[in-house]
């Protein structure tokens, strides 16, 4: 088996999120390397919940779960990435505890293209849906891929003025086999058609809850050149995405020691 299988396979143990497939892949080098591994090698690694070493124990149910889901990936025509692939967006690498997986229909390579995220409220105003997809449109025109969350309102408009003349991507807070809202199904396979990609850190089967947003957030401003927020509230994940995009490495001067800061609330780690 194939080193991208093993990752895979070790991304949907349960309790291993991102936080935690860092520590064991640090430690032991390699996904199959963890599957190998005695249990007290495991018991070994510092930050590692016992809950976590006794799941690891149940090799042939995990082997055979993660069969399962190639399957569905593959009904389903979606395609993923490992974290070391070559194929890995190098800026999602910056951000704390990439994902070990992100999942993806349509051109992933479209990634290798200077993005610019646009983001913005639900409840847009008709002023605030009109720039964002005119300012979307223009940014597509000049050759940036523009990326949005596709949601409703400023993420609707700014995909919709970015398909008007170029590409764009739309990143998920869900599996991609639940597009959330459901009204924008058709805008989502539209973006696969006209060379774009819909992208997501969640195996399929993963509902969009309240708290797998800010993992998603995180990574859209890391792949972006820049957040262009048209409006948002106080208290939104538009503005929390510009504040990630601020604190990339490169973009301020945040000590190391602050990133923990940045780990989104309520994600598995």
């Amino acid at each position: 088996m194939k080193e991208k299988k093993w990752s895979l396979f070790l991304s949907l143990v349960p309790g291993v999120g991102a936080k935690t497939y860092s520590r064991l892949i640090t430690a032991l080098g390699s996904a199959k390397a963890i599957f190998e591994a005695p249990k007290g090698a495991l018991e070994a690694i510092p930050g590692i919940r016992p809950s976590v070493v006794e799941a690891l124990s149940f090799r042939e149910a995990l082997l055979e779960k993660g069969e399962k889901v190639l399957q569905d990936l593959q009904e389903q025509k979606i395609g993923y990435i490992t974290l070391g692939e070559e194929g890995y967006p190098p800026s999602g690498k910056a951000i704390p505890y990439p994902p070990p997986v992100i999942y993806y229909k349509g051109d992933p390579s479209i990634l290798k293209v200077p993005c610019f995220t646009v983001v913005g409220t639900r409840g847009a105003s008709p002023y605030g849906l009109d720039m964002a997809f005119n300012l979307s449109k223009g940014l597509a025109h000049a050759g940036l891929v523009i990326i949005s969350g596709l949601a409703r309102g400023i993420d609707t408009a700014a995909h919709r003025g970015a398909l008007s003349t170029g590409t764009t991507a739309a990143f998920l807070g869900s599996g991609l086999d639940i597009l959330y809202p459901p009204e924008n199904r058709r805008l989502a396979q539209s973006i696969v058609e006209k060379g774009g990609a819909i992208f997501s850190p969640y195996p399929p089967g993963t509902p969009p809850e309240r708290g797998h947003f800010p993992r998603r957030n995180l990574l859209m401003a890391a792949l972006g050149i820049g957040v262009l927020v048209v409006e948002a509230g106080e208290k939104s994940g538009a503005l929390m995405t510009a504040h990630y995009a601020r604190n990339m490495p490169g973009r301020s001067s945040l000590f190391p020691a602050q990133w923990d800061s940045l780990e989104p609330k309520g994600s598995t780690c």
